[in-house]
């Protein structure tokens, strides 16, 4: 039997005010204040060598607030306050409080530390960008990790100091503000999560909604053809929940290229959590760090089939959508071995420098497998190859490494696959201060007969320096923000990054 729309909407209201009755007589945990900054004197600024910190009294979004002034005098280095807090934890909190600045992004640390002094737990945003407006931060338990100290026993009971640092990332000169730090008491982490239940506002007979969040990949939700293209899919999480991603498994042919994905915690008021747009089915792996609902909805506006099937809908644990670096990451553990380069899988990746004499902008990394970076930390360059229309990766063929006549400083990367050899070589030249950056590809017929091949060049987020080989800056992941074809070059970020000598065919 099929409903429509209206009916189902009527049920989802009923049982949004069945759990808002059930729910009415539980109160949110009270925050209690630890410092609403209407004085300041029991602060103090310790700025690292090099570095000038200051702070004074401001307005506050409630009040009055502290305003912590930093200069790095064009080095490195950090800017800190502190003061003495006694803190007793609960099982488990979430701390929290207002911030506004204008400052370049820098690194944002949140530290509690022990009587001793000496160990310390803390809390990074890296290469955080203030906000101009006041902004609410929440700190939980599960955020604040041990740093450093001699203590054998890491887990973080008691404080007696708070700490707010500043540390350079772009550097430079700037203020924040900071005002309102509280504390509030949490309920225990639950041990498992009840399973979703799933909903929609159509389906086929035997295609109902709850086949498209069973666990089962072979089992699947279609949407009637006849109640049209605009569709819901809504999965009850049964409790409020945190989670870091969301992982869409589309019927072929019958995905939505276009949806919204939202949120709500009640069930009737809802908030827009990620827009899709140009979607191209099969897997659709959604980061959304740091996210919290009971309700989320799939609202499917277009697709190129008559009907929506989904076959999994998979809400993701937090350390899915933590950081781009732990989404791809993620990403890869799943994927067949060579979708990803092999540090992204925590495989060891050997790599080699190439750059001119004394360095410059264009210096990178060459990789065992053949990928260039374009750039110290930047995107990279990865080969393919198409041959009879199977797809060759590094983790298909046979590699070996080799520099010119076995001594110049010319690296190069053999791939040998059946009946045919890529040959990789990457070199610098020009001037320190105006580089170029080379690289070469040649493909051989091993073969005794005509064959067809694809070089395919994938430019990908991802650094030659694996995650977890950090040289002093973040390493693995490079953000693409936007990426074009120029008709003679791409362009990755604005920029204009990389020129093939050939014209391309696709």
């Amino acid at each position: 039997m099929k409903r429509s729309l209206q009916q189902v909407r009527t049920v989802f209201l009923a049982l949004a005010a069945a759990f808002w009755l059930a729910s009415a007589g539980a109160q949110e945990p009270a925050e209690r204040v630890l410092d609403a900054f209407e004085e300041i004197a029991p602060w103090t600024a310790a700025p690292s060598d090099g570095v000038r910190a200051s702070i004074s009294q401001t307005q506050g979004e409630t009040g009055r607030a502290l305003r912590f002034s930093f200069d790095f005098g064009g080095g490195a280095g950090y800017a800190a306050i502190r003061r003495a807090l006694p803190l007793e934890l609960p099982e488990n909190y979430e701390i929290s409080f207002q911030i506004r600045g204008d400052a370049p992004a820098n690194n944002l640390e949140f530290k509690l530390t022990d009587a001793s002094g000496e160990n310390v737990w803390w809390s990074v945003r890296r290469d955080y960008a203030f906000p101009r407006e006041w902004t609410r931060i929440a700190i939980r338990k599960r955020q604040i990790e041990f740093a450093w100290g001699p203590t054998q026993d890491r887990r973080l009971r008691r404080a007696a100091h708070v700490e707010f640092v500043v540390s350079a990332g772009a550097g430079g000169a700037g203020a924040i503000e900071i005002d309102n730090l509280t504390i509030r008491e949490l309920p225990p982490e639950p041990i498992s999560y009840p399973a979703a239940i799933a909903r929609a506002t159509s389906w086929q007979t035997g295609f109902g909604a709850e086949l498209g969040a069973d666990g089962r990949p072979q089992t699947q939700w279609r949407s009637d053809s006849v109640a049209g293209r605009d569709q819901i899919f809504f999965l009850d999480l049964g409790l409020e929940r945190e989670f870091g991603g969301l992982v869409l498994r589309w019927v072929d042919g019958a995905y939505a290229s276009r949806y919204d994905v939202e949120f709500s915690h009640d069930g009737v008021e809802w908030i827009l959590a990620r827009r899709i747009e140009g979607g191209d089915g099969g897997v659709d792996p959604l980061m959304l760090t740091e996210s919290e609902a009971r309700y989320v909805r799939l609202r499917l506006f277009e697709g190129p089939g008559g009907f929506y099937g989904l076959a999994e809908a998979e809400i993701r644990d937090l350390a899915f959508g933590a950081t781009p670096q732990a989404f791809f990451q993620a990403l890869a553990r799943e994927a067949p071995r060579g979708a990803y380069p092999r540090g992204m899988r925590g495989e060891q990746n050997y790599w080699t420098l190439v750059g001119v004499d004394g360095g410059g902008a264009r210096s990178a990394l060459f990789s065992e497998d053949g990928a260039l970076e374009l750039g110290p930390g930047g995107v990279s360059v990865e080969p393919f190859l198409i041959a009879e229309g199977r797809v060759f990766s590094w983790a298909d063929i046979e590699i070996t490494q080799a520099l010119r006549e076995n001594y110049l400083p010319i690296p190069s990367v053999l791939w040998r696959g059946p009946g045919w050899e890529l040959r990789t070589t990457a070199l610098a030249d020009g001037a320190a201060d105006a580089p170029r950056l080379l690289h070469r590809y040649e493909l051989t017929n091993a073969s005794d007969h005509v064959r067809e091949f694809s070089l395919v060049l994938a430019v990908r987020p991802f650094q030659v320096n694996p995650p977890q080989q950090f040289l002093g800056a973040p390493a693995g992941f490079s953000p693409i923000n936007e990426i074009a074809w120029t008709g003679a070059e791409v362009a990755i970020n604005g920029a204009p990054r990389l020129r093939p000598l050939q014209a391309p065919d696709a």
